[in-house]
């Protein structure tokens, strides 16, 4: 009980605490039989922060089953509870080769002694979505020992051709053998259902000259029906190896091309623990060499990438990389539903703080017309920032909604300012908006001096104001307008400012640009060259402080070259190279 209670209380202090989780569920899964009432909210506590653990999900359901046969609870409601857990855990983690075996296992134990077609349904639906992964040989061979002791020739061979066209455990040729070797054992009726022997049937004529295909039915014409028939039947047996191989061959082409980056995959699995950069890189270029594969098809283009992306956030769900990856591509290829489906799992379960994850999903919000809904999810960017320049970053975002929208601009960023965003970025862009937007410069200036107030040393908010100030140059004279901005820059640079030294040079930069494109007069051109050599001096000292100056020591004379200037020139420039 001690163990419990102070357990449960580290998961509730830290709910991202993923070992102190491990141990609370070992101790409610030793206790299950004493406590069953603990069993479902802590598992489904757990699985709500974590719901790609697809280990704990088996864990769960079968905690479900063995209560129900330990008399804990209503055994026919424990084995409801357990299928309802398993429908849960496919829908949160349906590439799960594991979990997908777990399944087929429940439904085997809770069907036995009933109907083949639960079952069948189940081997089916798991081989449809992991049948494509290494690890699901076993699965393909338990599908395939159910259908050779309770199917039919021909549900056996649709198994072996499932297994031909996706089977990545590399036992592709052993399966080419036996499936000729089935195909010798049984007629094409027996293996192909009628509909499907017809389409096999065409699909070889269009294949055969017009004239070939009549020649072989003119050379039985007179012979007897019998043989007209087995001639089909050959014919529709090749047609189906021919395929079957085919789509063997395409297989093993297709293993070959990306059995370098299926080496990469070393974690297939959800851990909280980071992945190396290796690994990280392996799933970039896995994926960009899937998204720019050529495929005839766009259909099953889309299917292959989708899948890929599927299998990446299993053990990459953590990295918001991919997630914006995958919405993106999602809204390029698919439909902007799909993205936004992507971008709210993103947000809602595995990168609830992350505020680019939510920005990316409050524009496919608005995008969508969910007004209420984007503005709520922009909000969230700066409520949960704890540091201030990030709050400022959603300050920004919210602003920018509401500009979009008609709402309060300048409320948002006032509101931002009161919960604790950062200043000095807040109040710039703030100006922005009342002098890009509004057009009020006088406001503009407001703003900025009220933050340049608080924050004199800000190098930032003193190119913001100096901006404003050229943001006229399109309503004044040229000379008036640089003598605003020149006043702006000599009170940033000039003796009294606090601005530190070594965060000076981006103000000098944009000062010189300045008056090169807006000063009139030469004599302030040469004070501002002036100005600027000082300062960098000062810098380089300050960045690297001169040594101890050595001993005298006598100078040797020069030796110069006789009727030639150029060296007293290049020891000229020597002197201001640094400054260029």
């Amino acid at each position: 009980m001690a163990d419990y209670d102070a357990l449960r209380q580290q998961v509730e202090a830290d709910a991202g605490d993923f070992t102190s989780w491990s141990k609370l569920l070992a101790a409610v899964e030793e206790g299950a039989t004493a406590y069953p009432e603990r069993v479902a909210p802590t598992f489904e506590s757990f699985l709500a922060k974590f719901p790609l653990c697809f280990g704990y999900w088996c864990k769960y359901a079968d905690l479900q089953r063995r209560l129900g046969e330990a008399g804990s609870v209503d055994a026919a409601e424990a084995q409801e509870k357990a299928a309802t857990i398993y429908d849960r855990a496919l829908e949160a983690v349906p590439l799960s080769v594991e979990l997908w075996k777990a399944y087929t296992a429940h439904v085997k134990a809770a069907t036995a002694g009933q109907s083949s077609e639960k079952l069948r349904a189940a081997y089916k639906k798991a081989t449809g979505r992991v049948g494509h992964d290494a690890a699901a040989a076993g699965l393909w061979d338990a599908f395939m020992e159910f259908e050779a002791d309770r199917g039919t020739p021909e549900t056996v061979c649709d198994v072996f051709k499932s297994m031909l066209g996706v089977d990545a455990s590399g036992r592709t040729d052993e399966l080419w053998r036996r499936f000729k070797h089935l195909s010798k054992s049984y007629q094409t009726p027996e293996l192909v259902s009628e509909e499907d022997r017809k389409a096999l049937e065409a699909r070889w004529k269009a294949q055969k000259k017009e004239g070939d295909a009549n020649a072989e039915l003119d050379a039985l014409a007179n012979s007897r029906v019998a043989g007209m028939k087995e001639l089909e039947l050959q014919r529709q047996m090749e047609q189906l190896l021919l395929e079957c191989e085919q789509a063997k061959n395409d297989l093993v082409q297709n293993r070959l091309e990306r059995q370098h980056y299926e080496a990469g995959v070393r974690r297939w699995y959800f851990h909280v623990k980071p992945l190396d950069e290796a690994q990280l890189r392996n799933w970039r270029e896995y994926l960009t060499r899937e998204e720019t594969a050529a495929y005839t098809d766009k259909e099953t283009h889309v299917k292959k990438v989708r899948a890929l992306f599927e299998r990446c956030l299993v053990p990459c769900a953590l990295y918001a990389e991919f997630w914006l990856r995958y919405a993106a591509w999602c809204h390029s290829n698919i439909d902007a539903t799909a993205a936004l489906a992507v971008a709210t799992r993103a947000a809602t379960v595995f990168l609830p703080r992350r505020p680019d994850v939510l920005a990316a999903l409050a524009a496919l919000l608005e995008s969508a017309g969910r007004l209420d809904d984007a503005r709520a999810a922009y909000e969230a960017v700066a409520a949960g920032a704890v540091e201030a320049d990030h709050k400022a970053y959603g300050a920004v975002l919210v602003a920018n909604f509401e500009r979009r929208v008609g709402g309060d601009v300048v409320g948002a960023y006032e509101k931002a300012l009161a919960n604790g965003a950062a200043p000095a970025p807040t109040r710039a862009h703030l100006a922005r908006y009342h002098c890009v937007v509004r057009n009020d410069v006088a406001a503009a200036r407001a703003v900025l001096d009220q933050a340049l107030e608080a924050e004199p040393e800000h190098a930032g908010l003193w190119q913001a104001r100096a901006r404003v100030e050229a943001h006229r140059v399109a309503d004044d004279k040229a000379a008036a307008v640089f003598a605003r901005v020149a006043e702006v820059y000599d009170r940033a640079l000039g003796p009294e400012s606090t601005v530190p030294v070594q965060e000076r040079g981006p103000l000098w930069q944009q000062y010189k640009a300045v008056a090169d494109d807006l000063c009139g007069d030469a004599a302030k051109l040469l004070e501002i060259a002036r100005g600027y050599a000082k300062w960098r001096s000062r810098a380089d000292v300050e960045a690297q402080p001169l040594g101890p100056i050595p001993a005298k020591r006598k100078r040797a004379a020069p030796v110069a070259a006789a009727g030639d200037a150029s060296a007293d020139i290049a020891s000229s420039y020597g002197a201001y190279a640094s400054y260029s």
